[in-house]
């Protein structure tokens, strides 16, 4: 929608149609994206910016692609020292609180299923870039203690210590170090799959956690 907007008529005009189009159809995920894209560049400072991502996320708080177009946007304004580790804070804080209210689909593949373990897994990997290791073992361990993550969660913590482990120089420290670590995300994993009556596809999680101790 984008392209036949922007190809056919002057920015401001394109603008406004995707404006009135979010106010008529505000549960248009498409009518958002194609605003966002043409409104975030016209615009200044990050506070008349963000306000856009909040009320497309209000209008749909479910949609995976919506999160994702925010996320990105979160991250790219720290990596241009935008905003501050605070701000991110802040901000995945928010969505953590938003996204687990959600109601899980009883479709397996549903975006709703999807979005919870995005915003997590996006949340410790921003946590590992902005202090390393330790500050993203200290954001899983209060995700795993808060919530209820799903395995594609573990996996992803598991192959975060398994890369820094990869790239640590203090040796055999280090990798005991992830290994605890490893462990403990195992059996946090196991305790919450006992709650939910041994549901889970355990497959993938074991295989890249079993790599640790061979």
């Amino acid at each position: 929608m984008q392209s036949s907007l922007t190809d056919r008529l002057p920015c401001t005009a394109a603008q406004s149609i995707a404006k009135q189009g979010t106010q008529k159809y505000p549960a248009s995920v498409e009518l958002w994206s194609t605003r966002i894209d043409l409104a975030i560049p016209a615009m200044g400072e990050v506070e008349q910016q963000q306000p856009l991502y909040v009320e497309a996320l209000r209008n749909n708080p479910a949609s995976l692609k919506l999160w994702t177009i925010y996320l990105d946007w979160l991250v790219l304004q720290w990596q241009e020292s935008v905003l501050e580790d605070k701000d991110l804070e802040e901000a995945f804080t928010d969505a953590m609180t938003k996204t687990t209210t959600l109601l899980p689909s009883t479709d397996p593949d549903a975006d709703i299923n999807k979005l919870k373990d995005l915003v997590m897994m996006r949340y410790v990997e921003w946590a590992a870039r902005s202090g390393g290791i330790k500050k993203a073992r200290a954001v899983y361990k209060q995700i795993v203690s808060g919530s209820f993550p799903n395995p594609k969660f573990y996996e992803a913590c598991v192959r975060l210590e398994q890369a820094q482990s990869e790239r640590g120089t203090a040796g055999q420290l280090l990798s005991k170090i992830a290994q605890e670590r490893v462990e403990w995300l195992f059996e946090m994993a196991v305790r919450v799959d006992e709650r939910r009556d041994g549901m889970w596809n355990w497959d993938c999680l074991f295989d890249v956690t079993m790599t640790f101790f061979h």
